[in-house]
Order: structure tokens, then C-alpha cells, then sequence
């Protein structure tokens, strides 16, 4: 009976330990997809922003 309890308990542990690894990745997916998603809109902006000043040096000229 001892055996069938330390079995068990060890299992538990394990199962624990798997399901905290598991939602500490999803947290850490989450924000690197925040992160992300925030580096793309910068790359966006200094596009635009770098078209536009090449558009007004056309004008200019």
C-alpha cells in the first residue's frame, strides 16, 4: 500500500510540475506575440515615414 502511495504521489508531482511548465510557455508565447506584433507596427511607421519623405523630396525637386 505504501508503494501504490509513493506512486501516486510522485505521478502528482510530475503532472504538477508538466502543467506549470506548460502555462509558464503559454505565458511566455503571449508575450512575445505582444512584443511582435508591436516590432511590425514600428517597422510599419518608419516605412511609411521614410515613403512619405521620399515622396516630399520628389515634390520638391
Amino acid at each position: 500500500m505504501t508503494t501504490v502511495m509513493l506512486l501516486c504521489a510522485v505521478l502528482a508531482s510530475l503532472a504538477g510540475g508538466v502543467l506549470l511548465a506548460y502555462g509558464l510557455s503559454n505565458a511566455m508565447f503571449f508575450v512575445f506575440r505582444i512584443h511582435s506584433i508591436q516590432a511590425a507596427q514600428q517597422r510599419a511607421a518608419r516605412r511609411e515615414a521614410a515613403q512619405l519623405a521620399s515622396a516630399g523630396l520628389d515634390l520638391a525637386l
